[in-house]
């Protein structure tokens, strides 16, 4: 009994213990299930964890890669705020040693920036302007007004961004000075205007230049209108730039008309038109007749200057025609009085031939050789008025004679009648020259009387010799001519001027006449030396 009961409590301890062992085997099993999730758990949080490791890594990198950028964005930054300060010092010195003022003004009109030029100009210390109105500091009054309002429209928006403007500013002296603007509008980043900026040239001396040059036209102009002879200027695009009253009362107006249509009618440039040889530098003067009123112009063309540098045609017209006409006339009765003068001529030739044929027939019937060589010698004198009167009548210069054409005629002539040419040789070295009438019939009488007297008394017993007549220009204008002969040569005691033969009393009186110089040489011959001048009334000393 006691056996089946330890048994019974033995079982029931077996049943205790195969409980307990289940429940720890279901236990075991919870656990490892749980452990298997915890393990499944821990797989995926190592998992993630390892993802978050890549990403931490990932995140590492870009880090550093960030930190590279910013340390090269703060290199750049520190690069470009040394060249922001490089351009900013730069900026400055451009401002301060530019030429013209470079200023800017707040909306109130006060000077925010003005450069050292512009501190200069105005007779200022540098710096010494900023924070001024600019308005009441260096605007004349008078036009202080008109220069604000000018300001507050490029404020408003109602004139261009851009201004070009001029006006008077006043420096510390007192001094009036004309400036060239160009204004700009100063925006902030929102667009709201905050100032203007304005650069301005100092153009002073260019309108002093302007103004004389204004004033220098204004005087020309009233010249211009004021002188009786017509005047226009023209462009090298055949222009008109402006015409005086004289050419507007003959022509007509001319506005927006080129020359060639204006003065000639025409549609193109006229073939004769100076233009270029002006614009080429030279003045032209010339003649014109226009068919529009039927009139004669005298024309001077010559370059005229333009202030901006420009080269245009000054034209000068003067009325000729009556002068024109006049000449006409003078022509006409100049024609007439030389056929006048000429038939004289002609007449007193023939009346000095017709007077020496009258000697010729009277020397004939003379026996005395004395009387008979008389007449001979007058009838030559005479013959040497005729020659000359001989050559104008075939000449058509009346006031002139041909020297040497009349020395070959004279001085065969009388060779002819002395009939000398047998033992005597004539040497002839002439230049060509002329002499006016009034010294052309003296020289004639003064070379026949020496060629006469040569062949009268150098050559005796009909003794051969030679007889030079030269005659050649001198740089003084006057002449010299040289009668030479190789004969016996004159006495001693021989004085032109106390001589009893006529003549040789001749020959010093008409040297007088035509106011020249005689020189007598006698050796180896005799050499009379004549010098006179070939102008009227000059004498040679």
């Amino acid at each position: 009994m006691k056996d089946k009961e330890q048994l019974l409590t033995e079982v029931k301890k077996l049943r205790t213990r195969v409980a307990e062992l289940e429940k720890r085997e279901t236990a075991r099993k919870k656990a490892e299930e749980e452990l298997k999730a915890a393990n499944q758990q821990l797989d995926a949080s190592n998992q993630q964890l390892r993802a978050s490791e890549q990403q931490l890594k990932a995140a590492n990198q870009q880090l550093r890669a960030s930190e590279q950028q910013l340390k090269a964005a703060n290199q750049q930054l520190r690069a470009s705020e040394r060249d922001l300060r490089k351009s900013k010092e730069t900026a400055e010195r451009y401002l301060n040693v530019a030429a013209e003022i470079i200023i800017s003004l707040d909306t109130d009109g006060k000077i925010t920036l003005l450069n050292d030029s512009g501190h200069r100009l105005l007779g200022y210390k540098n710096g010494e302007l900023i924070g001024k109105n600019w308005f009441t500091t260096c605007i004349p009054e008078k036009v202080r007004k008109e220069i604000r309002e000018v300001i507050k429209k490029l404020m408003k928006g109602e004139v261009e961004n851009v201004e070009i403007y001029e006006n008077s500013v006043v420096t510390r002296s007192g001094e009036e000075k004309t400036i060239l603007w160009h204004n700009t509008l100063l925006t902030d980043d929102d667009g709201r205007v905050i100032g203007t900026l304005s650069s301005g040239k100092n153009i002073t001396k260019r309108k002093q230049a302007e103004e004389a040059l204004r004033v220098e036209r204004d005087n020309l102009k009233n010249i211009f209108e004021a002188v009786e002879d017509g005047i226009y200027i023209v462009n090298q695009q055949y222009d008109i730039q402006y015409v005086n009253p004289v050419l507007i009362k003959d022509f007509g107006p001319y506005e927006d008309r080129k020359c060639y249509a204006y003065f000639h009618d025409r549609d193109d440039v006229c073939p004769w038109c100076k233009n270029i040889d002006v614009f080429a530098g030279k003045t032209v003067r010339w003649e014109w007749y226009s068919f529009k009123n039927q009139r004669t112009y005298d024309l001077i063309d010559t370059p005229l200057k333009n202030s901006d540098g420009s080269i245009s045609k000054l034209e000068i017209f003067r009325d000729i025609t009556a002068r024109k006409q006049m000449e006409e006339q003078l022509k006409k009765s100049l024609k007439e009085k030389e056929i006048l003068i000429k038939e004289i001529y002609h007449r007193v030739k023939n009346n000095l031939a017709v007077v020496s044929g009258l000697l010729n027939i009277q020397a004939a019937d003379i026996k005395d050789k004395k009387a008979k060589a008389a007449f001979q010698e007058t009838r030559d004198r005479i013959f040497s008025l005729a020659a000359v009167h001989s050559q104008l009548y075939h000449s058509e210069n009346y006031s002139n004679v041909d020297y040497k054409k009349y020395i070959k005629k004279l001085v065969s002539n009388i060779f002819y009648s002395s009939q000398m040419s047998g033992h005597v040789k004539l040497h002839l070295d002439l230049d060509d020259i002329t002499l006016p009438i009034d010294k052309a019939i003296p020289c004639g009488l003064l070379l026949n009387e020496v060629v006469t007297n040569a062949l009268k008394h150098a050559f005796p017993g009909k003794r051969k010799g030679n007889l030079r007549i030269i005659s050649h220009s001198l740089e003084d204008k006057s002449i010299e001519i040289i009668v030479k002969d190789d004969g016996i040569g004159l006495p001693e005691s021989f004085n032109i001027e106390k001589t009893e033969t006529f003549g040789l009393k001749l020959i010093d009186l008409m040297t007088k006449q035509i106011e020249g110089t005689l020189e007598i040489k006698s050796k180896k011959g005799t050499e009379f030396r004549i010098r006179l001048s070939t102008e009227p009334g000059q004498v040679i000393r």
